[in-house]
């Protein structure tokens, strides 16, 4: 595994669905991840925009924020390197619940829905290790 493949491995490590999987496994998951540069105050994605999957970001800061009924902006979070969001689609082929704005030059990895829903049909161990720890936060919340 390259160094930017260990660190994509690392990265996912942090996320709650990948945590209990072994490197060699976190690297097939870092190997399907595609990876973009955005340039400041660019729009990854619209509120409503239908969704791709997760998000990490590698460099920068990303700003998710709603827009309100009497159509203010209402900032749900700030991301930064390190950081996932739009995890509720990497397994569902929904709509984006929030708009995600870079604040500054961002390099921003992306794990497709489709490309893991693939990755799970072909590995059960990897899915079987997914489905325990999504079962296991079900019953703790």
């Amino acid at each position: 595994m390259d160094r930017n493949s260990r660190a994509t491995a690392a990265l996912l490590k942090k996320i709650f669905v990948f945590n209990s999987l072994t490197e060699e496994e976190l690297a097939q998951i870092a190997a399907i991840a595609r990876f973009r540069s955005y340039k400041k105050n660019t729009v990854i994605f619209h509120e409503g925009d239908p969704g791709e999957g997760l998000f990490f970001v590698q460099k920068g800061k990303i700003k998710l924020s709603k827009m309100s009924a009497d159509g203010k902006e209402k900032i749900l979070h700030f991301c930064q390197a390190g950081d996932v969001f739009a995890e509720v689609l990497l397994f569902d082929a929904g709509e984006y619940p929030a708009t995600a704005e870079t604040l500054e030059d961002s390099e921003i990895g992306l794990i497709r829905h489709r490309d893991m829903e693939e990755l799970l049909r072909n590995n059960g161990e990897i899915t079987l290790k997914i489905l325990k720890v999504m079962a296991k936060r079900l019953r703790e919340a």
